[in-house]
C-alpha cells in the first residue's frame, strides 16, 4: 500500500504515488494507492477521492489581498463543506518577497466559510496546512465578527 502525502513545491500526493507505484510494479510487486493529506496543499484534491461532493467556485482573496478564484466541495445530500485553507491562504501563491506571517491574513478562508453557511451548510471541514498565515484567527473579521483589542 503507497499513501503518500504531497511534496511541498514540487509534487502531489498523486503524482508521488504513482512515481512510486510504477517503481514498485516494475519490480513486480502488487500495489495500492492511497493518496493522504495531512490537511494542507492537495486536500480536496484526496477527499475528492473518497467522498460525493460539487465543486462550489469562488471569488475571495488571497492571503495578501489579491482577488483569487477558487473553490470548496459541498455534498448536498450531508449538507457538508470541505474546505482547504491552503487554496486561499497558501505559501504556495506568494512569492519570497511577500512570505512574510505578519503581512497575511485568512480573510479569504473567512469568505468561504461565509459562503458554506450560506448555502446551508451544517457540518463544515477546513484543511488547515500550508497556511502562510499567523492571524490568529482574525478569518472572522471577514465573518462579521468584531474584535476589541484592550491595552
Amino acid at each position: 500500500m503507497i499513501c503518500p502525502d504531497k511534496f511541498k513545491f514540487t509534487y502531489s500526493a498523486m503524482e508521488i504515488g504513482m512515481l512510486i507505484k510504477r517503481v514498485f510494479e516494475r519490480l513486480g510487486h502488487r500495489t495500492e494507492l492511497v493518496p493522504m493529506s495531512d490537511g494542507g496543499e492537495g486536500f480536496l484534491d484526496v477527499l475528492s477521492r473518497y467522498v460525493e461532493a460539487e465543486r462550489v467556485e469562488t471569488r475571495v482573496y488571497d492571503s495578501v489581498l489579491r482577488p483569487l478564484d477558487t473553490y470548496f466541495l459541498y455534498d448536498k445530500t450531508q449538507r457538508r463543506v470541505y474546505i482547504e485553507l491552503a487554496l486561499t491562504g497558501s505559501l504556495q501563491f506568494l512569492s519570497e518577497g511577500l512570505r512574510n506571517p505578519l503581512n497575511t491574513t485568512t480573510y479569504g478562508l473567512g469568505l468561504q466559510l461565509k459562503k458554506a453557511m450560506d448555502m446551508g451548510a451544517e457540518k463544515i471541514f477546513v484543511g488547515l496546512g500550508g497556511s502562510s498565515t499567523t492571524d490568529c484567527g482574525m478569518v472572522a473579521v471577514s465573518l462579521g465578527i468584531n474584535f476589541i483589542i484592550i491595552g
